[in-house]
């Protein structure tokens, strides 16, 4: 019982709470970019401000990015770039799927097209 207490309060202790202030963003330009700078310019290329919004305009159509600074009181301590992704059957690693018999073609049609197949 005293392990359960223990790991209840240790919880409640995470559960708080932070100092932390978070900003979300669906584009990188929707940030401070000078703070975006300060901490990722020592970083990849791929970090930089300029290539994210590159890759917003011709990136594909699948991926969709999201960016968060995080500050405490004295400033930015980190940035965070995510890049979601949508998957389908038909993006199976580049190739499309490839069903072996003909029952798994109809079926995969069916399910993924609008078309009849029996």
């Amino acid at each position: 019982m005293k392990k359960l207490t223990k790991l209840l309060a240790e919880r409640r202790k995470l559960r708080k709470p932070t100092a932390f202030h978070i900003a979300v963003a669906d584009r990188i330009a929707q940030l401070n970019l000078s703070e975006w700078a300060s901490l990722t310019a020592s970083d990849s290329y791929f970090l930089s401000a300029d290539y994210l919004a590159m890759l917003e305009k011709v990136g594909p159509a699948n991926l969709e990015p999201k960016y968060a600074l995080i500050s405490d009181d004295e400033g930015p301590v980190a940035a965070v770039s995510m890049q979601v992704v949508k998957v389908t059957a038909l993006h199976n690693c580049g190739k499309p799927m490839r069903p072996r018999r003909y029952g798994d073609w109809a079926r995969f049609i069916k399910v993924n097209t609008n078309w009849n197949v029996r």
